[in-house]
């Protein structure tokens, strides 16, 4: 997966860090460098998600096909329902976020759904539960 991510996303996965949280409207995805000076790939991460954030409300994941070798759980819903969907890049210092927020308990779960899978794949540790 991570030479499949690598070429998907635009930057070398071994020197990033991937997040997910699962929030009560939707969550977030968010990506740092590992290594504080490491411009470059701090700048690629936040190509790839100000480009994702766009992919994403026009209903094309794409990226996360090439990068898993298969269509996450959720993503069919969040297609049907994009126009319930909202995404949003902030920059960070070391990386960038994705900010989703679903407007409908479809969409909401959908998100949830494609957030735990993330989770699992990139094996982050995170919580598979909402943070309040």
């Amino acid at each position: 997966m991570d030479a499949r991510g690598s070429k998907a996303m635009g930057f070398d996965q071994s020197r990033a860090s991937h997040h997910f949280v699962l929030t009560p409207d939707g969550g977030r995805i968010e990506i740092d460098v590992k290594e504080k000076n490491d411009v470059e790939t701090r700048d690629r991460i936040a190509k790839h998600l100000e480009q994702v954030s766009r992919q994403f409300k026009a209903g094309d994941f794409a990226i996360p096909h090439e990068t898993h070798g298969e269509v996450p759980p959720g993503v069919a819903v969040m297609t049907a329902l994009r126009a319930d969907i909202d995404y949003t890049f902030e920059s960070a210092p070391a990386g960038g976020r994705l900010k989703i927020t679903a407007r409908s308990a479809d969409a909401v779960e959908a998100v949830h759904a494609y957030l735990r899978y993330q989770i699992q794949e990139h094996r982050t540790g995170d919580p598979l539960t909402v943070r309040r």
